[in-house]
């Protein structure tokens, strides 16, 4: 069963309402991320939805807003906040996840896995960077490279919910090319080679009789 919304007439499957744990699965780890760091510095604990998502999901700042300051500060290698770079990254992926939260709420669903990707992607930099480096401060030049070597962490939800799609979907197309291109045009925001190979993979594992 699908839900027909008016964004470009894209059909999207009703399981996209798996946004909201993945969103609240991102929150998690930045809460964790957030009381360790609160430990080292002598702050109170537990605080993170208090002082960052509430205000956040109040606020009309975005996750693109908030990735923005971590450009101007890159764009400045003497900037006196570089230090606070890690922090910055939390908050982006915490924008993120705030804005796939709205959007969901409209039924939005290409656009709220979007963002997810986005608060999955910082979120690999902060928990990969804070786990590697945390007695030591992250400028920007390092934390671009911890976020190559984390980005292949944002497509594990929307590969999760291609395999849902197919399983409800395959049925309906005579080819993996064309199911591959229906999924990169309504299902999640991935290119169709992407989509292509993880047609192949689901392929492969429902011949096997894996779910």
């Amino acid at each position: 069963m699908v839900i027909d919304i008016d964004e470009g007439n894209r059909e999207i499957p009703q399981s996209s309402d798996s946004v909201l744990p993945e969103a609240a699965s991102i929150l998690v780890e930045l809460s964790k991320f957030w009381d360790e760091v609160a430990n080292r510095t002598g702050q109170d604990e537990g605080k993170f939805l208090e002082k960052v998502f509430h205000g956040m999901w109040e606020d009309n700042d975005t996750g693109d807003d908030q990735e923005s300051i971590l450009i101007r500060w890159a764009e400045d290698q003497s900037h006196e906040m570089q230090s606070l770079a890690l922090i910055q990254a939390s908050f982006t992926s915490c924008a993120h996840a705030v804005d796939a939260m709205k959007v969901q709420k409209d039924l939005k669903f290409l656009q709220a896995w979007r963002s997810i990707s986005k608060a999955n992607y910082w979120l690999g930099i902060v928990i990969g960077t804070w786990s590697l480096r945390k007695n030591q401060p992250e400028s920007i030049k390092d934390f671009a490279k911890r976020g190559a070597e984390a980005r292949h962490s944002e497509n594990r939800a929307l590969k999760r919910e291609t395999m849902v799609w197919l399983d409800a979907h395959m049925v309906n197309y005579k080819s993996m090319d064309s199911a591959a291109e229906a999924i990169a045009k309504k299902v999640v925001p991935v290119a169709v080679r992407t989509a292509r190979h993880w047609v192949g993979e689901w392929k492969k594992l429902r011949s096997t009789g894996t779910p």
